[in-house]
């Protein structure tokens, strides 16, 4: 999910497991997961966006990507596995 936002292309995942935590708002949410017909209008419709609503997206995609930056987290697991 996280690779898709960096290079700016719509996520289209269901609810389950970790993938809302770490989509946030910024992707599309597939609210019916064993449905292919749910599935392919969701598609269509991220597929003919309107400028602005990509732009929204986009926007999104940079405020949920920020939140996995260089946590303190990842600074301090580093810090552990290199100095043990």
């Amino acid at each position: 999910i996280l690779e898709a936002m960096e290079y700016r292309l719509p996520v289209v995942t269901t609810r389950i497991s970790s993938c809302p935590e770490v989509g946030g708002d910024a992707v599309y949410y597939l609210d019916e997961p064993n449905n292919s017909e749910s599935l392919a209008v969701l598609i269509e419709a991220v597929l003919n966006l309107e400028p602005l609503e990509k732009k929204e997206l986009n926007e999104k995609m940079t405020n949920q990507l920020k939140k996995f930056e260089g946590t303190s987290l990842e600074i301090e697991l580093y810090n552990y596995i290199h100095n043990a």
